[in-house]
């Protein structure tokens, strides 16, 4: 699913390196479907129940939503459509292998919609097995933050850096996996807009907002499963998607 992705992402990455130093610099890493504007979906308020195109998920209700606004949101970061977790759950997609040395910076833009509430919202990112293509639960952790607070009605944009080791040891030949987790309960939602991610070759970016344990400690244990083995399939619950009248 995600080949043609990879492939993008390995020749720009590639070709940077092959130009010598003198390329050193900015390299953004290609995301698919980073708006979350497929599969389309021709009405307002309405959502799929799976995960949009080129995402993944291990738990959760999850899915595309395109929001009514202004009863929703009062805009859309990009686009008419957002993606959605559903209580506890995640969504994430396998990018391009890990370059030794180089400075990841992802930005997400977090929306808290009007009509319901969000829980505690976590980015991160994994190093995908070779042996297990794809899965997240075998996936060696390599980093995490927590989203700053949101806005009632709006998005925030939450970051996350990582500086891959000059030596990759272990890590050499693994794909990066980015992901996105929602710790919510019983009638809460996240949505997420405009992913994008960036490889410094040079020149790393300063410290993100990396989760110290007690910042961690607001998701509890069960939050900390989202990303251990869960060797279930999605839950069936449907999310909230009826604006409030």
């Amino acid at each position: 699913m995600f080949s043609l992705a990879r492939g993008l992402a390995g020749l720009i990455v590639a070709a940077a390196f092959a130009a010598g130093p003198a390329a050193a610099g900015l390299v953004a890493l290609p995301v698919t479907n980073p708006g979350f504007e497929a599969p389309d979906i021709d009405n307002p308020n309405g959502a799929t129940v799976v995960a949009p195109t080129g995402w993944l998920s291990t738990v959760g209700a999850v899915g595309a939503f395109q929001p009514v606004t202004p009863a929703v949101y009062d805009a859309i970061p990009g686009g008419d459509q957002v993606a959605y977790i559903q209580e506890f759950g995640d969504l994430y997609q396998v990018l391009a292998p890990l370059v030794a040395g180089g400075a990841y910076a992802l930005s997400v833009k977090v929306g808290d919609r009007k009509d319901t509430a969000i829980g505690p919202v976590l980015l991160a990112f994994f190093a995908e097995d070779p042996a297990m293509p794809g899965s997240l639960a075998a996936a060696a952790f390599l980093i995490n933050a927590i989203a700053p607070p949101t806005v009632d009605g709006d998005f925030v944009t939450a970051t996350l850096d990582y500086l891959a080791p000059a030596a990759l040891g272990a890590l050499a030949g693994r794909n990066l996996i980015v992901a996105l987790g929602h710790g919510g309960q019983a009638g809460q939602q996240a949505n997420f807009d405009d992913v994008a991610l960036s490889l410094f070759t040079a020149d790393p970016p300063g410290n993100g907002r990396i989760a110290e344990p007690g910042a961690l400690a607001l998701f509890g244990l069960g939050l900390a499963g989202l990303w251990r083995i869960r060797r279930r399939g999605p839950e069936r619950r449907r999310p909230l998607h009826t604006v409030a009248g």
